[in-house]
């Protein structure tokens, strides 16, 4: 057993299901992403072996609502494993630049170094 904490995108249906039960079937906590299948996400956290796992939801082309649902997944997981009080460090809110990762297609979504 890991005990990581992980987030699949994508994880309400095919692929990311998937991969979201191979994560929890090793002992991970998982955030199970979807975009806008809320009832097909909730099967599978329902379904996932292991607890503590949550659903967060956003759309990957909106840099904003990447970050959100990244920090809820945090902070949820973190709630979830842990009786201390979990805060949001300042750092995680500054603005860093924007900058594209190599080998990422020209045009592509710029992403955010963590």
């Amino acid at each position: 057993m890991s005990g990581r904490k992980v987030l699949v995108t994508g994880a309400s249906r095919g692929i990311g299901e998937a991969v979201a039960r191979a994560f929890a079937e090793r002992g991970d906590v998982v955030a199970v992403h979807h975009r806008d299948s809320a009832e097909l996400a909730e099967k599978v956290r329902a379904g996932l072996p292991g607890e503590g796992h949550v659903i967060v939801s956003g759309d990957l082309t909106d840099p904003a609502a990447v970050r959100a649902f990244v920090d809820g997944a945090a902070l949820s997981s973190a709630a979830s494993t842990s009786s201390s009080t979990t805060r949001r460090s300042r750092s995680s809110t500054r603005s860093s630049p924007t900058t594209t990762r190599p080998g990422r297609r020209p045009g592509s979504t710029p992403c955010r170094p963590t």
